[in-house]
């Protein structure tokens, strides 16, 4: 990927204004929920912080489907128009206790292979800076190297867009971080040592610990 998957939005066009699209569905249905409830999701494969208000995680929700919409312009200005989804919970058959739920499954037809997912962040901390105040920021998930972005492997959403992969049995995720004014899309490969190590820690946990817990709920 260049620099210019790393832009000002300020010229970019812009989407009609009557362009929606369905937003999380399965989330608002009870099955989905109850799924959810026995399975590791992917947001808590890491420790994310406990301080979340209700008004960065408002901000997020209420983003997301203009970043989207954002993420689908940026790459229609770069000649390769993708094809978005939405999506429910995701399960692995062979790991029924890991789930996911992936923002969109998208279709680029210039990767290979062609399907893959698309992760979005909203960051309530970064809503107002410009896209050079960002990235020199120590605590945001995204550098740059060779001019280039990329999701920093010390973020604690590397390990979540990594679990999504695996349950999707995907290999690819175009990782999008959106602001008003600019947005970055970094393209992050499946790592199949990286989760071996991270899949390994979250069996042992499930079984020992989350799996005896669920037993005695139905004693």
């Amino acid at each position: 990927m260049t620099d210019e998957w790393c832009v000002d939005l300020s010229a970019l066009p812009r989407f009609p204004s009557g362009f929606a699209e369905t937003y999380y569905a399965s989330k608002t249905q009870s099955k989905w929920h109850q799924e959810r409830s026995y399975k590791f999701a992917t947001e808590s494969y890491v420790c994310l912080p406990t301080m979340k208000t209700k008004r960065c995680a408002g901000y997020g929700t209420t983003s997301e489907p203009k970043a989207v919409q954002r993420y689908m312009a940026l790459m229609e200005h770069l000649g390769r128009p993708v094809t978005v989804h939405t999506c429910g919970l995701m399960v692995r058959p062979s790991c029924p206790w890991l789930g996911a739920t992936p923002d969109r499954v998208v279709h680029d037809p210039q990767e290979n292979p062609p399907f893959g997912l698309v992760e979005v962040k909203c960051p309530w901390t970064k809503k107002a800076s410009t896209l050079q105040d960002a990235l020199s920021s120590k605590d945001f998930c995204v550098e740059l190297l060779n001019s280039t972005p990329h999701l920093k492997v010390s973020s604690e959403y590397y390990a979540q867009v990594l679990g999504q992969m695996f349950c999707a049995g995907l290999l690819w995720t175009h990782f999008v971080v959106y602001a008003e004014a600019w947005i970055i899309v970094c393209k992050v490969t499946f790592c199949q040592n990286t989760w071996d190590a991270m899949k390994a820690k979250l069996d042992s946990v499930y079984f020992t610990h989350a799996v005896p817990y669920l037993s005695s709920l139905s004693v």
